[in-house]
């Protein structure tokens, strides 16, 4: 059975992703195809081709349909919701094989 410290975490971080994706502005690939992203959790650099490498996944595949931002990479990966505001990007979704586990960042732009 979960605990409620878990179930108020979950629940929390769906709130603040509402909340956040009603002032958001959508994702296109050409936001992400060929560019570097700085993310509290590492750095990815996403490939005009579908590939890319992170510092947190390895290397991999990334494809982007609406606003669910799919990477699969050699070690790990996650299906997310992608947003950006204010110049930042958010992603909140699961890691690969495990949906329990919520999985969520932001970043901006690698100078």
């Amino acid at each position: 059975m979960p605990s409620a410290l878990k179930i108020g975490a979950v629940l929390s971080a769906a709130a603040l992703v509402y909340s956040a994706a009603a002032l958001a502005e959508p994702v296109t690939k050409a936001d992400l195809a060929g560019k570097k992203i700085c993310w509290n959790d590492g750095i990815t650099t996403f490939g005009k081709d579908g590939s890319f490498h992170s510092t947190r996944f390895s290397d991999g595949t990334w494809s982007l349909t609406g606003d669910q931002l799919v990477m699969r990479g050699t070690h790990a990966g996650f299906t997310a919701t992608i947003t950006k505001r204010n110049k930042t990007f958010h992603v909140f979704g699961h890691v690969a094989g495990n949906d329990a586990e919520p999985y969520g960042t932001r970043g901006k732009y690698c100078k």
